[in-house]
């Protein structure tokens, strides 16, 4: 974004322009933003041997958002995530499904559309994946739980005794040498992932390290592992800073997997810090209440619906007023529209005094908003936009009223 005439615009389009036209609440996103992300983790890893960058789309899986990232392998957390790959142009031969309790459904739906790897998350996953494999053998990698804590909210942690992975130590690798042996599938790679907004290095050099040491015991029992993946869980600072240093995060998981096994390939799956920074949300004010306290609340037209991630695990934004980006003085909270205490966007926002029909922007909304939005009191979605090369359109409508009622049916007796 950019400041003319205290108004803030994307490109050259005001953002007050983009409300107008498609009405709030609104998600916007920026093409170049996502295209350069692309470019700048492909940049940090060029130098350091083979490397496999695959999106993680649960941060965002918009097809229009997919659209733009279709450079990049997928990774998918369900089968929907992987039709959205497929929709947006991406070879499913070329992602990967992941999902503790995959049904047989979306086993079945996967080895249907050719997904290139099937990450196996349970004990006896492989089994139902083998009966389901027509033809040639799948291949898969193996999810397993390295006793690496990250140091992030409990929310976000994916290590120690938790759901994801199979065990270690002598019993699980019993099971990886099982499912390398089951008929129907081949198993070509290992994958941990412990956790997200993780801005300590070390605890990738530590998870990379653990996963190399895994993969060539694998070897000494006859198993090829050809590929190592990190995971993904790069901090993206909130509600500013700046941008993880791709170089050193890049240096820090492929060179103890390259110095163990040197032609192994290095998976990794970035989401949040792929699209994070990539959009902004827009909201109109409809209320302005001012407690006894003094505090002051500033209600908006949404909230938890579109953006649970406050609420859900704390995390933190900044924003602004579109017509008057500057005079940024009065402490508010930005409340939304739902019925709940906890449906605070912003405990402390600084702003320029808003009233009711200004329009408030929060930046930095690109991950886990949209994609973990709901339709709690009976709220349409929102719309989102995607703006490419100075012109804006729309890659999902907003949700009507008789959307929300169109699976439903009433029983009579």
């Amino acid at each position: 974004m950019r400041v003319a005439d205290g108004r803030l615009l994307l490109h050259d389009i005001p953002l007050t322009e983009l409300a107008g036209r498609y009405g709030t609440p609104l998600y916007v996103y920026d093409a170049e933003t996502l295209r350069a992300r692309v470019r700048a983790y492909r940049d940090a890893f060029a130098a350091e041997g083979p490397a496999r960058i695959g999106y993680s789309a649960k941060a965002c899986a918009l097809v229009g958002v997919l659209h733009v990232l279709r450079p990049m392998p997928v990774s998918a957390a369900s089968l929907g995530e992987l039709e959205a790959a497929v929709r947006a142009g991406i070879p499913a031969s070329r992602c990967w499904l992941h999902g503790n309790a995959k049904t047989d459904e979306e086993i079945r739906g996967a080895l249907a559309l050719g997904v290139g790897r099937i990450v196996i998350d349970g004990e006896r996953e492989h089994e139902r994946i083998a009966r389901a494999v027509r033809g040639r053998a799948q291949r898969v990698w193996v999810r397993v739980a390295p006793d690496v804590v990250a140091d992030t909210h409990s929310h976000l942690r994916t290590s120690g005794e938790q759901k994801f992975g199979l065990p270690t130590g002598g019993r699980g690798t019993a099971l990886v040498l099982e499912i390398a042996r089951t008929r129907g599938l081949r198993l070509v790679g290992v994958h941990a992932h412990v956790g997200s907004q993780i801005a300590d290095l070390e605890t990738f050099r530590r998870v990379a390290a653990w996963l190399a040491s895994f993969a060539l015991e694998l070897r000494d029992d006859g198993v090829d592992i050809t590929e190592v993946c990190v995971g993904g869980g790069v901090a993206v600072p909130e509600p500013a800073g700046p941008e993880p240093d791709l170089i050193a995060y890049a240096r820090a998981v492929a060179a103890p997997v390259h110095e163990a096994l040197p032609d192994a390939t290095v998976v990794v799956e970035p989401g949040r810090s792929m699209v994070a920074r990539s959009a902004v949300a827009l909201y109109r004010v409809q209320d302005r209440k001012v407690l006894p306290s003094g505090r002051v609340f500033i209600a908006v037209d949404g909230g938890m619906g579109d953006n649970i991630r406050p609420a859900l695990y704390g995390a933190r934004y900044e924003a602004a007023v579109a017509e008057r980006s500057d005079g940024a003085t009065e402490h508010v909270t930005i409340a939304g529209a739902f019925c709940e205490a906890g449906d605070v966007l912003i405990e402390d926002a600084v702003l320029p005094r808003a009233d009711i029909g200004d329009l408030v922007v929060v930046p930095a909304v690109g991950a886990y908003s949209v994609a973990m939005a709901s339709n709690y009191n009976q709220r349409p979605r929102p719309a989102v936009v995607l703006v490419d090369r100075g012109r804006a359109r729309l890659i999902r409508r907003r949700e009507r009223a008789a959307d929300l009622f169109r699976l439903e049916r009433v029983s009579s007796r």
